[in-house]
């Protein structure tokens, strides 16, 4: 399994600038792709109980990488495309959406072309290609979903609303920070050009 400088020193229970040393200074084999150092896990000088210890690690943070973020290896696993519907924000903002299509509250019901248009945003930015369209339709489907939780918050005294509010504030929210965060690292960077 590969492993950047970070993961293997925390593996290795070191700095990462320790290991960033010892691999430049060839103490540890790792390879250089692009920018960045790439470490083999097999390679490393891990006792036989870091090793127990990595196997059951790797498969839960990689779990949780496949489930939070849309990536290509848990796709290309199961053989599947990816979906809009794949996504955690997308899934959970369409259980608010449904909770706001069930109540009969005109105050609730008038948030409901909103969040459609937040989740019809996220949907295009999960099948948007280059990366950087990609993250202007995930911004837009932050607005979005932020308005609607700012709509849901100007209703004083109203505790249905209250708590969708708080469901896209403490959960749709922040997942899709992360799914920007992912699209910015994907960006390619500009080329340095020198003017002769």
């Amino acid at each position: 399994m590969d492993l950047t400088i970070r993961e293997a020193a925390a593996l290795l229970g070191r700095s990462p600038r320790a290991v960033r040393a010892q691999v430049a200074r060839g103490e540890l084999p790792g390879t250089r792709r692009g920018r960045a150092w790439i470490l083999d896990s097999q390679k490393l000088p891990l006792t036989a109980e870091q090793h127990r210890e990595f196997q059951p690690r790797a498969a839960r943070v990689r779990e949780m990488v496949d489930s939070a973020l849309p990536s290509r290896a848990a796709s290309t696993r199961d053989r599947k495309r990816h979906s809009a519907a794949d996504l955690r924000p997308f899934q959970m903002g369409l259980a608010v959406l449904a909770e706001i299509r069930a109540s009969t509250d005109p105050v609730i019901r008038a948030v409901e072309p909103g969040l459609e248009i937040a989740l019809l945003r996220l949907g295009e930015g999960a099948h948007a290609w280059p990366a950087h369209a990609k993250g202007r339709a995930f911004t837009a489907a932050r607005r979005a979903f932020s308005r609607c939780a700012a709509r849901l918050l100007l209703c004083p005294d109203h505790e249905v609303a209250r708590r969708l509010a708080d469901k896209l504030e403490n959960d749709v929210l922040p997942t899709l920070s992360g799914l920007l965060r992912w699209t910015e690292r994907v960006r390619p960077r500009p080329s340095r050009r020198v003017a002769r």
